[in-house]
C-alpha cells in the first residue's frame, strides 16, 4: 500500500513538474517576441500591428490557453524577421545625417584648399577682359582673410555636426517614464468615491501611460488594504492583476469593478511593473496611486 501511494506521489509530481515546464516554454515563446518588438520599436520600426497580437496572446494566456497564445507569438516572431530590413533601412536614415555632413565637410575643404586656383579661373573666365592694375599684393578679398575663413569654418562645422547628430540627441534627451492614475467614474482624473456601503461596486478605471520610447508590457497589481500599509512595495497578495503591451507614447485605460464587505478604512493601491525588454525580469517602477475608503453602513 505504501508502495503504491509513494508510485502515486512521485507519478503526480513528476505530471505538475512537467507541466510547470510546458507553461514556462510558452510563455518564454511569447517573453522571445516582445523582446524582439520592443527592440524594434525602440529604432523606430512601425510595430502597430505585432504589439496587438502580442496583447491577443497574452488574453488567450490569461484564459489558460497557452497553446494560441503560443501560436500568435511564433507568428509574431516570424514577422519580425521581415522587419528586420526597416530597422536596417531607419539605421541608413538615422547615419545620413552625418554621411551628408561628412561630405559637405570634405567639398568644403577641398574649396578651401584650391581656393586661389579656383578663384584665379573664374577671374580669367568671366573677367579676362578688364585691365590689370598695380595693387599692394594684399588681398582684398574676405575669401583670402584666414581670421574670417576660420570663423565661418567653425559655424559650419558646428552647424555639421549639430545636423549629423540631431536624431540621436532628439532621441535620448527625453528622460524615459511611465505614468499611472486612477480616473473616476466620468473617466477623468478626481471625483472619486470616498464613502461606499459594504458589498457595494466601485467603478473607477486605470490610467497608464507609455514614455519610455519603445513598446513595454506593463503589469499593474491591484490591493485592497488597510490604511495600516502607506507605501508599496505591499506585502500582500493582490485581488486583481492587469497587464498590456503599449506602443511608445500610448495610453492604456482599463476599468475595474471591485466591493468590499466589511466596513472600515481601506485603501485601493494600484502599482505599476514591466518587464524589462532587455534581461525580461518583471521590474518594479516604483509607481503607485491610491484611493482612500470609508466602507460604512
Amino acid at each position: 500500500m505504501r508502495i503504491a501511494l509513494l508510485i502515486l506521489a512521485v507519478t503526480i509530481s513528476m505530471a505538475l513538474l512537467a507541466i510547470g515546464y510546458y507553461l514556462i516554454a510558452q510563455q518564454g515563446v511569447l517573453f522571445t517576441a516582445y523582446k524582439d518588438v520592443s527592440y524594434l520599436g525602440a529604432n523606430g520600426v512601425n510595430v502597430t500591428r505585432d504589439v496587438a497580437l502580442l496583447n491577443e496572446a497574452i488574453v488567450l494566456m490569461e484564459k489558460g490557453n497557452y497553446t494560441g497564445a503560443k501560436l500568435i507569438a511564433t507568428k509574431v516572431i516570424e514577422d519580425v524577421s521581415s522587419l528586420r530590413t526597416s530597422l536596417y533601412v531607419n539605421v541608413l536614415y538615422m547615419a545620413l545625417p552625418g554621411i551628408i555632413s561628412a561630405a559637405i565637410i570634405s567639398v568644403l575643404v577641398v574649396l578651401y584648399l584650391m581656393r586661389e586656383k579656383i578663384i584665379g579661373k573664374l577671374m580669367l573666365r568671366f573677367r579676362g577682359h578688364y585691365k590689370v592694375v598695380k595693387g599692394s599684393g594684399k588681398p582684398t578679398t574676405l575669401l583670402f582673410d584666414e581670421e574670417v575663413l576660420a570663423v565661418i569654418a567653425a559655424i559650419v562645422v558646428v552647424f555639421l555636426v549639430f545636423f549629423s547628430f540631431y536624431p540621436a540627441i532628439s532621441k535620448y534627451a527625453i528622460e524615459p517614464y511611465a505614468a499611472i492614475a486612477f480616473l473616476g467614474p466620468n473617466g477623468t482624473i478626481g471625483q472619486y468615491p470616498s464613502v461606499v456601503y459594504p458589498g457595494e461596486v466601485i467603478n473607477v478605471s486605470i490610467y497608464v501611460y507609455n514614455g519610455m520610447g519603445r513598446p513595454i508590457w506593463f503589469v499593474v497589481y491591484v490591493f485592497i488594504t488597510n490604511t495600516n500599509l502607506t507605501e508599496p512595495p505591499l506585502n500582500a497578495t493582490p485581488i486583481m492583476t492587469l497587464q498590456r503591451i503599449l506602443l511608445n507614447n500610448e495610453t492604456w485605460v482599463q476599468g475595474i469593478n471591485l466591493s468590499i464587505n466589511n466596513t472600515g478604512y481601506y485603501r485601493v493601491f494600484a502599482t505599476l511593473w514591466m518587464y524589462d525588454p532587455n534581461n525580461l525580469e518583471l521590474k518594479y517602477l516604483n509607481t503607485y496611486v491610491y484611493l482612500s475608503l470609508n466602507v460604512t453602513k
